[in-house]
């Protein structure tokens, strides 16, 4: 499985995805300077870009309060192969 963990600018967890199944069907690596600036991203000059394929999804939420105190969490998946 591949995770991805999304995290507030204090370091709180909000989010979490996990991937089953996971292969990489692409990967570019872009120097383009001129390029990622027409897209938004003036302060880089190059990208990694990569393409997952999966057959399962996790989805993990995690709310917080206004002083940064973890709440309830909301977690969704699917199964791809099964639908």
């Amino acid at each position: 499985p591949v995770s991805i963990v999304c995290v507030t600018p204090d370091n709180q967890k909000y989010l979490e995805i996990t991937l089953t199944g996971v292969i990489v069907s692409s990967y570019d690596f872009i120097y383009d300077h001129e390029g990622l600036r027409t897209i938004g991203l003036p302060w880089v000059d190059f990208a990694e870009h990569l393409t997952l394929n999966f057959t399962e999804i996790e989805k993990k939420f995690t709310s917080h309060d206004a002083t940064g105190k973890g709440g309830g969490s909301i977690s969704a998946s699917h199964d791809l192969v099964k639908g």
